[in-house]
């Protein structure tokens, strides 16, 4: 009798320590739903668009926000809150309540300086500050991902989820709808807080008047709180007449019915109308194809890269191995071998393989922005069998205007394409470089540029200095979401395109008077040499301040001193 009222009373035990173990795993449970209680919460409008609540985690303070569109006519918002209910204080001590499912007055969200949430059955509530925000003038992207998360996707490159996307035009009203797949985009931007995305259509889709693509990018442009690089580089590269250059546009973004902030959505070059056309064009006439000069990283992770004696190439269209491959290899190799001939004046064979004038304008576009990424990455190149080698379309500038020395115009006055240091088996000797060594190229770089690049692009940068104003509430939106520094947007843009008309300027100096220039050259040992035109006779007014710097002959460089000829200087080692 006593065995089994022991084996009684340890069931017992058991069945109430079990029955406690869940009590506790749903109070930790209800405890952790307290505090995101805020995730529920949705604001809808009337076409169905649905904008959620945020929780902003800065050091000193917490506080919960929203970010939503300007209502033009509508003056409420319906609320989801899965049940529960939510408590807005107001500035002047008044308090309104509502319950999932009611109407919400916008007024109230935009004077509200408090919430509470209280959970479906009034069990738990999370409270805190509030702020609303509200934007306008710009189309919206909203992406649902199903069954996933923005974070969920962030852990490892090339994971792709399929999604519903909404496009909206600048007064809410949807335009674009479909089914899509995403995800975060880019190599070191991979890392970045806020993700640039990559949208994989189901077929060609035309997006807010742009031309029909099946890959779209939304660049976030962390990296340049300015805005300006990507956007001037595009539209630039599309006034000279560049073929296939991916069209932009800005656009505010929501991922989950969370706001993400200011985007340019582009079409991608190896993905998008370029490939459709590509596409066209080989059903009537020979195969198309579209290549990368890139880094030897990328080279090894594609099943399409191949070298040649001087690069790293990968075949981004269409998607070939062996044979056809090979065949394209060799012809590139042929290209080049013809490109770095070593006959002088004579050797006019490359011009055979290149296409000089679309050369010339990507070697330009590379030159005034001070691309980093310069035939490193994104370096696009396309032909069609037994036709020439095409550069372009120009694609990510967000580490453009590269100033890694002081100099007295901020970097402006460095030559950027002559100070690229040739790194074979890191990213290759540049072509750029080696193309412009030909006479007949270099004079049509400085034709195209004193003739028509100079002009197009100063029309560029003068309209995007004057609608800067105009992006500013979505911008300065973005830098409070991302907390960026406190300067305005405004200041940013005009820095940056200050610098642009700087730079336009003194490139248009430089190539029309360049017999009255001499090169001054600092070898770093970096990837960036600093090669510093300076006019002949005049005196050296600076020096990177990084050591001592002498000339095989023995001269150091000394500010001050008279420059009447190139000269090429060397950091002295253990100074």
């Amino acid at each position: 009798m006593k065995i089994f009222e022991d084996l009684f009373l340890n069931r017992i035990m058991l069945f109430v320590g079990a029955l406690v173990a869940f009590f506790f795993s749903v109070f930790c449970g209800l405890m952790l739903e307290s505090k995101t209680l805020y995730e529920d919460v949705r604001f809808s409008r009337d076409n169905g668009m649905t904008f959620g609540m945020q929780i902003m985690e800065n050091n000193d303070a917490v506080h919960l926000f929203c970010v939503l569109p300007e209502m033009v006519e509508e003056n409420e918002l319906t609320l989801e809150a899965n049940g529960g209910r939510i408590t807005f204080s107001l500035a002047d001590g008044t308090v309104h309540r509502y319950e999932s499912g009611d109407k919400i007055e916008t007024e109230v969200l935009k004077e509200a300086v408090f919430c509470k949430i209280d959970s479906r059955f009034g069990i738990f509530a999370y409270e805190n500050d509030f702020r609303y925000h509200e934007w306008s003038g710009l189309p919206t992207v909203s992406i649902d991902l199903k069954r996933s998360s923005l974070e969920d996707i962030s852990v490892q490159k090339g994971l792709w989820c399929y999604a519903d996307y909404v496009v909206s035009d600048v007064d809410g009203e949807q335009i674009h709808n479909g089914n899509c797949e995403v995800k975060v985009h880019g190599n070191t931007t991979f890392f970045y807080p806020k993700k640039s995305l990559d949208m994989k259509m189901e077929e060609i889709t035309p997006l807010l008047g742009m031309e029909g693509g099946k890959r779209w990018v939304l660049i976030s442009n962390y990296e340049d709180p300015s805005f300006m690089k990507n956007v001037i580089a595009y539209e630039l590269q599309r006034k000279m007449g560049v073929e296939y250059g991916p069209d932009a546009q800005f656009v505010n973004v929501y991922v989950n019915d969370s706001f993400q902030g200011l985007y340019l959505l582009v079409e991608r070059p190896d993905g998008g109308s370029v490939t459709f056309t590509l596409q066209e064009e080989a059903q009537e006439a020979a195969e198309s194809y579209m290549l990368e000069l890139c880094g030897e990283l990328t080279y090894l992770e594609s099943p399409s890269g191949f070298e040649t004696n001087h690069r790293y190439v990968t075949i981004r269209y269409p998607n070939i191995i062996g044979d056809r491959k090979d065949a394209l290899a060799n012809y590139v190799q042929k290209a080049e071998s013809a490109l770095y001939m070593e006959n002088g004046e004579n050797n006019k064979e490359y011009l055979e393989y290149f296409d000089a004038e679309s050369f010339a304008i990507q070697y330009l576009m590379q030159e005034f922005m001070k691309n980093y990424d310069t035939e490193l990455n994104s370096q696009y190149i396309y032909l069609t069998d037994g036709g020439k080698i095409k550069a372009g379309p120009a694609w990510d500038f967000g580490i453009s205007m590269y100033k890694p020395y002081d100099t007295p115009m901020d970097g402006a006055d460095l030559l950027h394409v002559e100070s690229l240091v040739d790194e074979p088996k890191v990213a290759g000797d540049m072509w750029f470089g080696a193309i412009d060594s030909h006479e007949e190229v270099h004079e049509l770089i400085k034709q195209i540029y004193t003739e028509k690049f100079y002009y197009k692009a100063k029309q560029v940068v003068e309209y995007y200095n004057a609608y800067s104003s105009e992006l500013a509430p979505a911008a300065d939106m973005d830098a409070y979401l991302w907390r960026i520094n406190s300067e305005s947007f405004v200041n940013k843009a005009t820095y940056t395109t200050a610098w642009m008309m700087k730079r336009l300027e003194f490139l248009y100096d430089y190539y029309m008077n360049e017999e009255d220039y001499c090169l001054v050259t600092f070898k770093t040992g970096l990837r960036y040499d600093a090669v510093l035109p300076v006019k002949r006779g005049d005196n050296l007014e600076w020096i990177p301040n990084e050591g001592t710097w002498q000339e095989e002959a023995g001269l150091n460089a000394k500010e001050g001193i008279l420059i009447e000829r190139d000269m090429i200087f060397s950091r002295i080692e253990g100074q």
